[in-house]
């Protein structure tokens, strides 16, 4: 009998706890305010939540386009809304269970196997239906937590379980406590916990009773989501700000220090927080920012696709091309350089396979090294470069129009106007528009007048200064036995000869601000919600500098409403 009870306790628990957690889902999103979204990378909608209020039509009077500070007016109501319920990015979920059981699950297939994130022109959007796991979804992440489970009770380094769970039913509880506690940041499930420790006794075999305890806990939408949002007060407050926090900088849940911080209401003061920040940047953990953060930002999963399918690079070559651009930012973080270096820094990190590919000079054993006059910042760098087009077919399927907007829309947050339904397919195939005896240049010419010019005198010149790198960020002069032509005049009237001169008027102009939007992007990323134009304005009440540090940057978001709202 008491083998039928386990078996009929274990499927209750594995099953319909499961589907509760779908039903809650579906609850929220049915019932709560629009903004589902996980850690999205810097999104530019309107409030509607489409792609239909880009940059303002340009006034050629005023030569401005952007949203300034005297756009922002201080009765500006707060805007940004609130993400009710927001699931964990595969990336949050495996850092999670290296924290909480020092299981690293990253080659295995289970982990592999889980739901991809969703992207879209927004960005990263685990939001809406995407927030729903099928029945298929649950069974995946069940597989991962079962072997996640056995291994964290095998391991011989496992300092949680501290006690004799297989005789004392009190140890068990114990374990099974704290485990929830950290694993439900702070807010344990006590219904699902008691459940567990009142069916102790069901199980024959102690060790399975503690592996399905942890595999329950790490199954529940406790862990598996972001539940909540911010109250007005009082220690929950205090540790979803713990939460929002931990997933920011670390992108795994609060450790001890935060949680005690949290339940004894000292988190919320400014030095407290301001000490925290300083000590989670100086964990190892901290690292991870680079391998969440700034893969989404640059799209780096999408360059690491092209170099593989398309580009047909090596592996060691395309790990170097990826490696880049993330070990250049943490340089950039660690020797407190300003952040205005992501733009226009004449440096780089490289090794072998940059110094060959970039043609750059012997690097010897120093990693940062000067670039060429070619090179410069994140923005020409050969992954970021590969991460921002269209999905290519070839090394010269460079698309402008492409490149032009997604420059925009990543570093400046002025995409312009959604493109209308009934030119996609028209404008969406280059082919379609290019002359084999035309450059690129000429071939776009007349797209920059007309109906059409409001949006493609903002994206063409700029993608067409980047017609000097291939699809996959090699350097040319010459594209079908024509001479590439990379001079052109920005929508706000400067005027370049090249792309890093592009770029460089692009940091001088009054109208374009890459501080402000890496600021709004890292608020976006911070608050797991797709942010709207409006809250440029908020962003830009943060008076973030060119020569601002990364560190600075991180203080001035985290003390602001745009975090703690």
């Amino acid at each position: 009998m008491k083998s039928v009870f386990k078996s009929f306790f274990k499927f209750t628990v594995k099953n319909i706890y499961a589907l509760i957690g779908i039903t809650l889902v579906i609850f929220l999103y049915n019932n709560c305010a629009p903004g589902f979204s996980a850690n999205s990378t810097g999104s530019i909608i309107d409030d509607s939540g489409g792609l239909n209020n880009g940059p303002p039509k340009i006034d050629s009077t005023k030569n401005s386009f952007s949203i300034k500070t005297q756009d922002c007016k201080a009765s500006d109501a707060y805007s940004i809304k609130k993400a009710m319920l927001t699931r964990l990015t595969n990336k949050e979920i495996l850092y999670s269970i290296l924290d909480l059981t020092s299981v690293d699950v990253s080659g295995w297939q289970e982990f592999r196997d889980l739901p991809i994130e969703n992207y879209s022109v927004k960005g990263l959007a685990n939001e809406g239906i995407n927030q729903i796991h099928r029945q298929r979804d649950v069974r995946s992440y069940q597989k991962l937590m079962t072997k996640v489970a056995s291994n964290f009770l095998d391991a011989s380094n496992n300092s949680v379980v501290d006690c004799n769970y297989n005789s004392s039913k009190n140890c068990f509880q114990s374990v099974i406590n704290n485990f929830a506690n950290t694993a439900h940041r702070g807010a344990p499930n006590t219904q699902l916990i008691s459940l567990l420790s009142d069916n102790y006794d069901n199980f024959d075999d102690k060790k399975e009773a503690m592996s399905f305890a942890i595999e329950v806990i790490l199954m529940s939408p406790e862990f598996l989501y972001k539940l909540k949002d911010f109250q007005h007060n009082g220690t929950n407050n205090q540790l979803l700000l713990a939460e929002r926090l931990s997933y920011f900088l670390w992108s795994s849940q609060p450790d001890e220090t935060l949680l005690q911080l949290a339940k004894s209401n000292q988190l919320s003061s400014q030095t407290q927080l301001k000490q925290q920040i300083d000590r989670m940047l100086q964990d190892a953990r901290f690292e991870r920012f680079y391998d969440t953060f700034v893969m989404d930002w640059l799209q780096l999963d999408k360059a690491h696709k092209n170099f593989t399918s398309e580009g047909k690079k090596s592996n060691q070559l395309i790990s170097s091309l990826i490696n880049e651009p993330k070990k250049m930012f943490q340089y950039i973080v660690e020797q407190d350089k300003p952040i205005n270096d992501l733009l226009v820094g004449n440096y780089t990190y490289a090794d072998k396979n940059i110094e060959n590919y970039y043609n750059l000079a012997n690097i010897g054993n120093n990693n940062i090294v000067a670039t060429t006059s070619d090179r410069m910042g994140l923005l020409l760098q050969a992954a970021p470069i590969a991460g921002s087009g269209e999905l290519v077919t070839h090394a010269n399927s460079t698309h402008p129009t492409v490149r032009g907007y997604n420059l925009l829309k990543k570093f400046f947050c002025l995409p312009p106007e959604a493109l209308p339904a009934e030119l996609e397919d028209v404008v969406g195939n280059i082919k379609d528009t290019l002359n084999d005896n035309q450059t690129k240049k000429q071939s776009l010419a007349f797209l920059q007048t007309g109906e059409c010019g409001q949006c493609h005198i903002q994206t063409d010149p700029i993608g067409l200064s980047l017609e000097n790198y291939d699809s996959f960020g090699n350097y040319r002069q010459t594209e079908n036995g024509l001479t590439i032509d990379p001079s052109g005049r920005l929508p706000s009237g400067e005027s370049f000869s090249n792309a890093t001169e592009m770029i460089h008027k692009l940091n001088d102009s009054s109208v374009f601000s890459f501080e402000n939007c890496l600021t709004h992007t890292l608020v976006s990323y911070a608050r797991s919600v797709t942010l709207t134009r409006n809250n440029l304005c908020e962003t830009e009440k943060l008076k973030i500098q060119k020569q601002t540090t990364f560190k600075e940057l991180i203080h001035k978001i985290v003390l602001s409403d745009s975090f703690l709202r």
